[in-house]
């Protein structure tokens, strides 16, 4: 497995790695490619590395040359392709929680394609800047990937050279693997990247209605998923909290909001005990930072609908 991480993710890192490792039957090798890791969440990280299982916690440091040192950690999995010491792996987003053995994913063919992926339950045919719909079997979502490095690696050039244009496209890196590997990825089912539950995973919309349904073994793939992935922002605005088409909003569970409403919030927050960061939640620092979060979400939604209403004053 491998996962990029920096200081703000590493809490969340700690309960995927946990949970990747306590939910899986094999011996597991775990790559963390540091993205701006202090000591001490090094050294938290391998502390929450279940001792009652085989496995192994390794770090990779960012270098001079890689993209995300120049562009940002939303493009560090290409510097994974580039850089990871083995021909195949699983790619983890640092908000996800695992409940289920990763052996059958890991072991899932995937003949000629370089990415096993999971259909975007948000965006199924792409989004408007990508022109509405992509060759293939549709948008996926990269917060899971299981990766044929040894294929993906053939095109890393051309790959690396797409960056710049992708910098304004709403979700850039996988924007960019959606339009490089449009006709070489193999849909998974939804069980391995649940997406948006509690939210707009249940609203009722064509495309998302036919995905949904085609990318599922069984309609108990997004209530008893393998992967719980926890989608949208930290910290979700003022206008993402009020929007009456997404309720509860979407968010991650140690944001300030809390993930209102997501059924697997609270087996996240459980996760949690058992790593290094047991009992954050109830630590009055974690609950001061939640309260100033929201303050600053509060104000900066003044702030945006001052500026979009300053003609009424003229």
């Amino acid at each position: 497995m491998a996962l990029a991480v920096n200081s703000s993710y590493a809490m969340p890192a700690a309960v995927a790695i946990h949970s990747a490792i306590l939910s899986t039957s094999a011996r597991c090798t775990v790559y963390v490619y540091d993205v701006g890791l202090s000591l001490s969440d090094r050294a938290k990280l391998i502390a929450s590395v279940p001792k009652e299982r085989s496995a192994t916690l390794l770090f990779i440091e960012q270098a001079k040359g890689d993209i995300s040192d120049d562009k940002g950690i939303a493009w560090a999995k290409l510097d994974l392709i580039r850089r990871l010491p083995v021909e195949r792996v699983l790619y983890l987003d640092a908000d996800v929680l695992v409940r289920k053995d990763l052996i059958p994913l890991w072991n899932t063919d995937l003949g000629e394609s370089c990415i096993g992926a999971v259909i975007d339950v948000g965006f199924p045919k792409g989004h408007a800047e990508l022109g509405g719909g992509l060759e293939g079997s549709g948008y996926f979502n990269a917060g899971v990937l299981l990766l044929n490095l040894a294929r993906a690696r053939m095109s890393m050039s051309e790959m690396e050279g797409m960056v710049n244009g992708m910098l304004a496209l709403r979700f850039q890196d996988q924007d960019l693997f959606n339009i490089h590997f449009a006709s070489h990825w193999k849909p998974l089912d939804l069980r391995y990247n649940a997406q948006g539950l509690g939210t707009y995973a249940n609203i009722a919309e064509a495309a998302r209605d036919v995905a949904l349904s085609e990318n599922a073994e069984d309609s108990s793939s997004l209530l008893d998923p393998t992967i719980v992935h926890f989608t949208g922002p930290v910290s979700p605005s003022l206008g993402q909290v009020l929007n009456p088409w997404v309720q509860p909003v979407t968010a991650k569970p140690w944001g300030y909001s809390g993930a209102p409403g997501h059924p697997f919030v609270e087996e996240w927050w459980k996760m949690v005990e058992l790593t290094d960061w047991k009992g954050i939640r109830e630590q009055q620092d974690y609950q001061v930072k939640m309260k100033a979060d929201k303050k600053q979400v509060v104000r900066e939604g003044v702030e945006d609908f001052d500026r979009r209403t300053s003609w009424v004053s003229r």
